[in-house]
């Protein structure tokens, strides 16, 4: 073969590797999301059930955009499982910015204790509790689908500062 040839194939396999490089970063930091809980209103109740909207606000420091496809997340308040993050619609995350999620939960109020609910109504004891959302969110990405474990936790007080 000629000279040029190796040259060639030299710069193919450079700009390759140096591509391949560059998406796997760029994955890392899509996978390094964050979340703050920027809304949370309670919809409607009933004796079996309670429904409550979250907006979640989910910022990216990639440069890549990715679609959120799924999101199958659990709703924990001082460990004891709450309810269920409903599906969702697909939405856009923008390279390197923000995107507001409508999250609908499903509570199921029998889980409900009457200790929890009388500590929930005292003054000052909303920062005593623990709210966890946990569980994955399935992002796609051009070529690339995959599960992210999604982790949120934060304090009753938090989400609710006017009680």
């Amino acid at each position: 073969m000629k000279p040029w040839v190796y040259v060639l194939l030299g710069f193919l396999v450079l700009g390759g590797a140096a591509s391949i490089y560059y998406y796997e970063r760029q994955i890392r930091l899509l996978a390094d999301l964050n979340y703050q809980v920027i809304a949370f209103n309670l919809v409607q109740t009933t004796a079996a059930a309670w429904t409550v909207n979250l907006t979640l606000r989910i910022t990216s420091k990639s440069n890549i955009e990715a679609t959120v496809e799924g999101f199958t997340v659990d709703c924990y308040v001082n460990g004891a499982l709450l309810g269920t993050v409903q599906p969702i619609e697909p939405f856009l995350i923008p390279a390197n910015g923000f995107s507001d999620a409508a999250l609908q939960v499903s509570v199921n109020p029998q889980v409900l204790t009457g200790d929890l609910i009388s500590l929930l109504l005292s003054a000052g004891a909303t920062n005593n509790f623990s709210v966890n959302l946990v569980g994955d969110v399935t992002l796609k990405e051009v070529f690339i689908e995959y599960d992210l474990p999604f982790n949120y936790a934060t304090s009753l007080g938090s989400i609710l500062p006017s009680l």
